[in-house]
């Protein structure tokens, strides 16, 4: 049997969400912590999530899917065209290689830092000691 729609994901759906409302009803006082209503919320939430999931008709449709296949056709073939327009490497150059540190042009201007304001500033002197009492 093939189901139509998405009973593992309203399960977990309903779970989680009749959890969550537990939890909020417990934290706003309207129901007792020990009421055995805070364990039968969550298993209410299970069922009702399965039967929705199999009732929902969740997913995309035949002419959905139609629609979808033909604009990603037409991506595919913008794509292969704009391919087909890059300018090609001349046969024996290597475009894969990596970078090496003889690539660089040797007229690269030398950048040196900037000096750091600790650099700058010589450490401050000591508080000169106080005088002996007389």
């Amino acid at each position: 049997m093939k189901a139509k729609g998405r009973p593992i994901l309203g399960a977990f759906s309903g779970f989680f969400g009749f959890l969550f409302l537990a939890v909020d009803l417990i934290l706003f006082g309207v129901i007792h912590f020990n009421s055995p209503l805070v364990t039968i919320l969550p298993v209410i939430g299970l069922v009702l999530g399965i039967v929705f999931g199999f009732w929902a008709p969740i997913g995309a449709g035949k002419v959905e899917r139609q629609v979808a296949e033909q604009k990603s056709a037409e991506r595919r073939e913008k794509a292969e065209a704009a391919l087909a327009a890059m300018p090609r490497p001349a046969p024996g150059v290597e475009t894969d290689s990596p970078a090496r540190p003889t690539d660089a042009p040797a007229t690269a201007p030398v950048v040196e830092a900037p000096p750091t304001l600790v650099e700058e500033q010589a450490p401050p002197a000591p508080p000169p000691p106080p005088p002996p009492p007389a």
